[in-house]
């Protein structure tokens, strides 16, 4: 099933077998590209993803367990809900990312190497507006007894922004170029 943004890539053909039965055939007609990466460098990307999304994900998942009074203010709880989105879209851009060497369709680009870029530069943005906010919280509204709780949240926080950082720099090295097929 091709995805609607795509379909200009790809012409059906209405073929007659010998039988006289005909039978409707999809072909690509869209450009192809390139990974400069080779085969061990793509295995190597896909675990390196993996790896940091699955701390990602339990990261922000456990900052989410901290009682704090910061996660009851909006500033703070919205970015946290929100980050929730990229991180699934980075999961379906990773599980996509291809593991041989060879030259890609638009929408195998467009659903793995792009979808995970995106996904991981948003979930970055919302990482740090997160930080942001409960800086902001903790400088002018907790009091001290308070404190632990929010450095234990901001601890979290600040890592998945660590982490999400790492993940982005990541992908702006990786380097993908239009070929003619």
């Amino acid at each position: 099933m091709v995805n609607k943004r795509y379909t200009e890539d790809y012409e059906n053909i209405d073929e007659v077998d010998e039988t006289g039965r005909e039978s409707r055939k999809t072909v690509y007609r869209g450009k192809y590209y390139e990974v400069e990466l080779g085969e061990e460098k793509l295995i190597l990307l896909k675990k390196f993803s993996s790896a940091i999304l699955a701390l990602l994900w339990l990261n922000h998942v456990a900052g989410g367990f901290v009682a704090n009074r910061g996660m009851y203010q909006f500033y703070i709880a919205l970015p946290y809900v929100l980050a929730f989105l990229p991180l699934f879209y980075m999961g379906l851009g990773i599980l996509r990312l291809p593991t041989e060497k060879r030259l890609y369709r638009r929408d195998e680009i467009g659903l793995s190497f792009e979808r995970a870029r995106k996904s991981g530069t948003a979930a970055f943005i919302l990482f740090v507006l997160g930080v942001v906010g409960e800086v902001i919280f903790m400088v002018f509204f907790v009091d001290r007894a308070a404190l632990p709780l929010e450095f234990l949240y901001l601890a979290t926080a600040s890592v998945s922004a660590i982490g999400g950082f790492f993940f982005v720099r990541r992908y702006k090295a990786v380097q993908i170029n239009e070929q003619e097929a």
